[in-house]
């Protein structure tokens, strides 16, 4: 979704950042209203005053949509966590991996803001090159790297979580086995990190129509 956000250019079509969220506009009035705040910024004065109302309306639902998801991922992510934590069935490890997701995905909603705001100034009044209303690629590529990172989390302890008890025991027999996957995936881990941000890095300047 938030790939689809970025390429259909819908990214800085909500020019307003609420934690809590909101419904999308229920009326004519609101969505001319939230159009005309859109009207303020760099990306509608340079590359879409072309656009009307409905344009608007599709860029706009495509963003409120993204936010969305993610505060709806927060909110199946800490109903179930409550509810295991309170009957007991955490350990102290396991408490505090899903404190740390939790605390990961709400910071991400912050960084996406924050990624945000970057495509929301006047570059004419910055000594930035490139003047296209977009935002930093350096930005895009914490946010995104982000959302990979909360996506390993918590993929690796769903396989530990679903590992029988028998495979987890260790002796002299497999410890050099273990101890081989342990190195090449560490390896696989950072050279997959290395193209992820680099990759971000070219989508956010543009850097694949060169």
């Amino acid at each position: 979704i938030g790939g689809y956000t970025r390429l259909s250019k819908s990214g800085l079509s909500m020019v307003k950042w609420k934690p809590h969220g909101g419904w999308l506009p229920s009326t004519q009035e609101a969505w001319q209203q939230e159009f005309e705040e859109y009207k303020k910024f760099p990306e509608y004065q340079v590359m879409n005053r072309n656009m009307d109302l409905n344009g608007f309306k599709r860029i706009y639902f495509v963003e409120w949509f993204h936010r969305m998801i993610g505060r709806g991922i927060g909110v199946i992510f800490f109903g179930p966590m409550v509810y295991f934590w309170a009957r007991g069935y955490f350990r102290y490890r396991l408490k505090l991996i899903t404190t740390t997701l939790l605390g990961l995905g709400a910071l991400q909603g912050g960084i996406g803001w924050w990624m945000v705001k970057s495509g929301l100034v006047d570059k004419n009044k910055t000594k930035q090159i490139d003047k296209t209303p977009r935002v930093s690629p350096y930005r895009l590529s914490v946010h995104a790297g982000f959302a990979y990172m909360i996506y390993s989390i918590s993929l690796w302890q769903a396989f530990h979580l679903l590992r029988r008890p028998q495979e987890d025991f260790i002796n002299l027999k497999n410890l050099a086995d273990h101890n081989f996957m342990r190195i090449k995936l560490r390896q696989a881990g950072i050279l997959l990190t290395m193209v992820y941000l680099t990759g971000f890095l070219v989508a956010g300047n543009a850097a694949g129509h060169s």
